[in-house]
């Protein structure tokens, strides 16, 4: 008896992972919103990793943002993409 329910328990274990790895049913595509904005802002811009703009620029800003917090997107918005749409670019 105890080898069959430890059986039974390793079967619900192992159809409960499939399950939730599968997922709801949908079809598991992610909408990717604003892709079209940031190709228009950084289209033609030369890129070296997580790098814009020459290699050889006599300055240099290295950018440490935290999307979810809004000061930060606000910030972003203000002075980064005007950063990028002017000198950078």
């Amino acid at each position: 008896m105890g080898l069959i329910g430890l059986g039974l328990c390793l079967g619900i274990l192992g159809f409960a992972i499939v399950s939730i790895s599968v997922g709801t049913g949908d079809s598991g595509q992610i909408e990717i919103t604003g892709a079209q904005s940031v190709q228009s802002m950084l289209g033609g811009i030369q890129q070296d990793d997580t790098r814009l703009g020459s290699p050889g620029a006599a300055v240099t800003v290295q950018v440490f943002n935290d999307i979810q917090c809004d000061s930060c997107s606000d910030w972003n918005r203000d002075v980064i993409a005007p950063l990028i749409g002017g000198p950078v670019r």
